[in-house]
């Protein structure tokens, strides 16, 4: 009898005890991903994505977006100042294009070895879009130059002097973005095989040849010269959030230019 006695007393105190496990996790885990801690009767911040100011006589203004998920593409319409999110395809659902799909390479420096090949469908585009962000590989619905401007208030005041650049349009490429990054401590890497801008991308180079990456930023000013040979001349600011969460860029941009 005092054996089952002590069992129920152990189970009720075991039902107390798991809520208050739970309490005292509650709030474990702010401050990990993008917003920071607060202090004591602090109101949580609205952080704000998006176009996030634009002046309509110095056609100049500022973004702020969370590109920080690893199956995603962010498309962005300057015209419309609108975004579409368009997931990265994982499988094949119909007749294969013959290249999309997602790579398996091992990496070693700068040296890629394909391993295996996931058939998948087609990237599809929206119907409006300028660029395309996936963390930090771009794609531009047109084409891109890097010039050697550090700063938008250094750039000449039209982009006359850019009618004539070489500019760089986007091209197959299945060692830049990455998709399945499971297998990174072993360099063994998922990358997805789609038409991708090498200059825009340009904008930040990571080198993972050892653990943790490290990242550096090129903090160059870039013109783009859109299909209806609209330009848009962009910095990228940062990359991160305020808390140094990776994946946050900060864009200021001119357009049209």
């Amino acid at each position: 009898m005092n054996n089952f006695k002590s069992k129920i007393l152990k189970f009720i105190g075991l039902i107390i005890f798991i809520p208050l496990i739970f309490s005292s996790c509650e709030g474990m885990f702010e401050g990990i991903y993008d917003e920071p801690l607060l202090q004591e009767n602090e109101e949580k911040p609205q952080t704000v994505y998006g176009f996030t100011a634009y002046d309509e006589d110095t056609h100049k203004g500022t973004m702020y977006l969370n590109i920080s998920d690893y199956d995603k593409w962010l498309y962005i319409s300057f015209k419309d100042r609108k975004f579409d999110t368009i997931y990265i395809p994982q499988t094949l659902t119909q007749d294969w294009d013959g290249i999309s799909g997602i790579h398996y390479q091992y990496v070693q420096g700068s040296n890629f070895s394909l391993d295996s090949i996931v058939k998948t469908d087609t990237q599809k585009d929206p119907a409006h879009w300028d660029i395309a962000l996936h963390r930090y590989e771009g794609k531009v619905n047109g084409g891109a130059i890097q010039t050697n401007y550090s700063s938008l208030d250094e750039l000449p005041p039209t982009s006359e002097n850019f009618d004539n650049a070489n500019y760089t349009t986007d091209e197959w490429i299945d060692t830049l973005v990455m998709t399945d990054i499971s297998g990174m401590m072993n360099y063994y890497i998922g990358y997805q095989n789609i038409k991708c801008n090498k200059v825009l991308s340009n904008w930040l180079s990571m080198n993972i040849s050892t653990p943790p990456p490290s990242y550096h930023p090129s903090n160059k000013v870039y013109i783009l010269r859109l299909r209806d040979n609209t330009k848009v001349a962009l910095r990228f600011d940062n990359y991160m959030s305020q808390n140094g969460t990776k994946g946050f860029a900060t864009i200021s941009f001119i357009y049209p230019y």
